[in-house]
């Protein structure tokens, strides 16, 4: 619940020398292992616009991945990783990243995510829980600089815990007991 109640009193303040430096970093990182994913291990990363969610399950996804070399993302949106507004200024995870897949214009969150899911989830094996979830935190984490995992861990280990764990979840047990 600590990081949780963090991530929740956390400022936006994307101007920060250090929030700046941290998602600048990240930013480079991720572009670097989203070409090691896409170039040198030949995995197709493909948009998804379907109704729902990719994949019914974790496993799914690694399967795809394993046995087809291909990897399903959520894009960007208000109702997928946003907070309901399409208004993205001052949000680096909302900034275009330059490369395009099919038509689309990837941003850097759906890079991000896209090689979060593969190293952080496919590759290790974890779920989608609360605890495959810090364990894919984990995981990737390991495969970045101290500066770019300061954003990493708010834009995974932050969100999740509060996902899992935040007030929400809180007001819901106390008023279920």
């Amino acid at each position: 619940m600590p990081i949780a109640q963090a991530y929740e009193a956390g400022q936006h303040d994307p101007e920060n020398p250090v929030v700046r430096a941290s998602y600048m970093q990240l930013m480079g990182e991720m572009h670097c292992q989203y070409l090691f994913v896409t170039e040198t291990l030949q995995v197709r990363i493909e948009p998804y616009f379907g109704a729902g969610e990719p994949y019914e399950n974790s496993a799914a996804m690694r399967e795809d991945v394993a046995k087809y070399n291909h990897l399903y993302f959520l894009t960007t949106t208000e109702d997928a990783f946003g907070s309901g507004d399409a208004d993205v200024t001052g949000n680096w995870m909302g900034q275009p990243t330059g490369e395009q897949l099919g038509g689309y214009d990837l941003l850097v969150n759906d890079m991000f995510r896209a090689v979060h899911d593969f190293f952080g989830h496919a590759v290790p094996g974890t779920s989608f829980s609360a605890t495959g979830e810090e364990r894919a935190w984990y995981c990737h984490s390991r495969m970045c600089s101290p500066l770019a995992r300061c954003a990493l861990t708010t834009e995974t280990r932050g969100q999740n815990t509060w996902v899992n764990f935040g007030p929400h979840i809180r007001v819901s047990l106390r008023t279920a007991a």
